[in-house]
């Protein structure tokens, strides 16, 4: 390479690090610019199930190609994994070449989406000003909540913060009665995935979301662009959106796994029925089994708990699976230890029996949506608390 053209080059890369660096609040689109929504699909990583938002600022003129990230947070932070468990990791706007965004998700197999805005100059303007102030350093960083307050919400905002009253919105096509967990469903095929974010998710996610609400996922705030109108110069009520175009490529088929939870938790409770009926043919009782499952079910409501009490996250609050899987249950395996068993035992566990018989009864109209997967794991928390409160109650009335 010639001494010029690296020096060219050189001094070409500085100026485009001190570019994305800078805040951009003085710079002055041209008659070219152009905003664009931009909407990734879901991945395979877990901070990338439910796919991603983000603006675009296009001006060919200066040749700038900037795509604005909320939701982004740094892995080097000190404490990471505390805070994000705790609820209070700084999540934070980005800025990243456009060109560089649309290579990661090439190489992911992840289309992307863009909606090209249907806006004056002056409203380009607007949503640069505005995400320009919001990249300031003391302005970028904040909480995350997943329902509230993530990359989508925060992309609504700036859309109807920026054009104010001439941004409207039209209506939703999702039935009244879905909840936040309804709207996540489609996004959880994998079966495993499914299990655990139905199971961590508490009262909140049962909600039943507004249409600005909705558009917490990508998607559906996608959707809502389409339907969305602005008001032009004229007054008229015209699409916000020109046009929509797919940058990148196509979905990537997921192969959904042979052993499901549905399958594991069955084979489970057949287990579990055999060794019962053998211990009911033979008078005995494995304290040591029930040890183990009721110790596993109280460590399963004692994190529930801390989730609940001990973290930020308002979408794990008010968790009712501890319904069934009572932190007390650590406590009482202790009991089990000692050759003489107290008296209470057997009523604890004919309550729990009768508990776990009540939530079955009232499945359907349980406050919170229960993971069919599950009905197997109560058949077994019946089953075995039967097992105990009858073992126990003969133990203790030949005393």
């Amino acid at each position: 390479m010639k001494k010029n053209q690296f020096i060219f080059y050189f001094f070409s890369l500085l100026f485009f690090i001190f570019l994305f660096q800078m805040p951009l609040k003085a710079f002055k689109l041209s008659e070219k610019a152009q905003i664009s929504i931009i909407t990734g699909a879901p991945g395979e990583d877990l901070y990338a199930v439910f796919g991603h938002s983000g603006i675009r600022v296009y001006d060919s003129f200066y040749g700038l190609d900037v795509m604005y990230n909320y939701g982004t947070f740094d892995f080097d932070e000190p404490n990471f994994m505390g805070k994000f468990i705790q609820g209070r990791l700084n999540y934070s706007l980005s800025k990243e070449n456009y060109a560089a965004f649309l290579a990661f998700y090439q190489s992911q197999g992840r289309p992307v989406y863009e909606q090209i805005l249907n806006i004056n100059l002056t409203q380009k303007q607007a949503i640069l000003d505005f995400l320009e102030n919001n990249f300031l350093p003391k302005n970028r960083y904040y909480l995350y909540d997943f329902f509230y307050d993530n990359c989508s919400t925060r992309v609504r905002d700036v859309l109807a913060k920026s054009l104010e009253k001439k941004l409207v919105f039209g209506q939703s096509s999702a039935p009244e009665k879905f909840t936040f967990r309804d709207f996540l469903a489609p996004y959880l095929s994998e079966p495993w995935l499914n299990v655990g974010i139905t199971l961590i998710l508490g009262l909140p996610a049962d909600k039943k979301p507004n249409y600005s609400e909705q558009m917490f996922l990508p998607n559906k705030l996608q959707n809502a662009f389409d339907n969305a109108k602005i008001i032009n110069e004229k007054g008229e009520s015209v699409p916000l959106v020109i046009i929509t175009k797919q940058p990148v490529g196509e979905f990537i088929v997921k192969k959904i796994p042979i052993f499901t939870p549905t399958i594991i938790f069955s084979t489970f409770f057949l287990l579990f029925a055999l060794v019962s009926y053998l211990g009911f043919k033979n008078g005995r009782h494995s304290f040591l089994l029930d040890g183990f499952l009721f110790g596993l079910l109280g460590l399963i409501g004692i994190f529930f708990i801390g989730m609940s009490v001990f973290t930020d996250h308002k979408a794990v609050q008010s968790n009712l699976n501890v319904v069934w899987a009572l932190p007390t249950h650590f406590l009482v395996i202790w009991f089990f230890l000692k050759k003489t068993k107290p008296t209470w035992l057997s009523l604890y566990f004919g309550i729990n029996l009768f508990l776990i018989g009540l939530l079955l009864a009232a499945w359907v109209i349980f406050p919170q949506r229960l993971h069919f997967s599950l009905i197997p794991i109560f058949l077994i928390i019946g089953l075995r608390s039967f097992k105990l409160y009858s073992f126990l109650k003969k133990v203790l009335l030949h005393k």
